[in-house]
């Protein structure tokens, strides 16, 4: 991988890995890591089993917090990755916000994905707002158009349905601008550009550099 990298001249900051193998494996997640040049491994989502009750996420974050110790033991950082699900509320409290609060900024980042927190109900820009400092990874897309949140987000089958509304960046509703202003503000470090599903990598990368690239923050 670091050869293709070399190759290209591309850099790679950060990799993603299962919770098993981040809470039982961090010394070869971080040789990884240092041989490809990553600072970051993240978790890309919970397994479903793991998340069906608000003291599973006070579980969670208290896990999140011990293998971010453990990443910061072997010179790397964890990052947990949100979904659609935990953005409302569970017995008065909102889990995402509960893990924000419940885990140690300096054991714990975030890496937001704003297509997956507005299906779920979030605002990316207030989250961004209320916790700076806390996403200093992004992932960049966007959505054809807003809809209702699914009764059944907790559901991975329920994301599923949801991939046809994502769309090329700047070919949707979501106001790129703003959300990358208030990140920018926030310290978010890297926007990676994605697309599940694309029906034509080529054009989405091509499509989306334009926009992104003709934006203005100032």
């Amino acid at each position: 991988v670091k050869a293709v990298l070399d190759r290209y001249g591309l850099q790679s900051p950060a990799m993603h890995s299962d919770l098993g193998t981040l809470r039982q494996r961090m010394p070869a997640i971080a040789a990884a890591a240092h041989v490809i040049g990553q600072r970051y491994v993240v978790l890309p989502s919970i397994p479903e089993a793991e998340r069906r009750t608000l003291d599973d996420y006070k579980r969670l974050a208290d896990d999140f917090n011990r293998i971010g110790a453990s990443a910061v033991a072997e010179g790397i950082r964890f990052a947990y990755h949100n979904h659609g699900y935990g953005l409302t509320a569970v017995d008065g409290q909102i889990p995402f916000q509960l893990i924000l609060e419940q885990t140690d900024p300096a054991l714990v980042d975030l890496e937001l994905d704003i297509y997956w927190n507005t299906a779920g109900g979030g605002d990316p820009v207030a989250y961004l707002r209320a916790y700076p400092g806390r996403f200093p990874l992004m992932h960049l897309k966007d959505m054809t158009q807003r809809f209702p949140v699914p009764d059944n987000m907790d559901n991975p089958s329920a994301w599923i349905s949801l991939f046809p509304y994502i769309s090329d960046a700047g070919s949707g509703v979501l106001d790129l601008t703003a959300i990358i202003r208030q990140a920018l503000q926030a310290g978010t470090q890297h926007f990676f550009l994605e697309r599940d599903l694309a029906p034509d990598p080529v054009e989405t990368l091509r499509k989306s550099y334009q926009h992104l690239a003709g934006l203005r923050f100032q």
